[in-house]
């Protein structure tokens, strides 16, 4: 009987385990459960191999995600920030052009947005 290593991830979007093997070419499966993607790895480690699945072993290794989760959070936030700030700076647009005497329905095309939201950014600001 031969051991064959899977790595194993937890994807948290969809809540999804996957395996995969360097061990052999091609192996890649995934299960709702830690138990389910072990059996289906063992499976398709048989099935990639050629031989009976009472013939193979699976040696599973987890990862730990919470640096990539935490580089996720990170970026996560600093598109928050970016997105804040670039509505900071066209509602500032907005409110110049509207200084300089240029009507809602003309600077909304300029600015990228609708003219109903250029008009609900100079209602607020007054």
């Amino acid at each position: 009987m031969d051991m064959y290593s899977v790595d194993l991830t937890h994807d948290a979007v969809t809540g999804w385990w996957i395996a995969t093997s360097s061990d052999t070419t091609g192996v890649v499966t995934q299960a709702r459960t830690v138990r389910e993607v072990i059996a289906n790895a063992r499976e398709a480690i048989a099935c990639e191999l050629n031989v009976d699945e009472t013939e193979v072993r699976v040696c599973a290794n987890m990862f730990d995600l919470g640096p990539l989760l935490d580089q996720a959070r990170r970026a996560r936030i600093a598109a928050e920030q970016a997105q804040e700030a670039a509505t900071a700076a066209k509602e500032a647009a907005v409110r110049a052009r509207h200084a300089r005497g240029q009507s809602g329905r003309d600077t909304a095309p300029r600015v990228g947005l609708s003219h109903q939201r250029v008009h609900q950014i100079l209602a607020a600001s007054r």
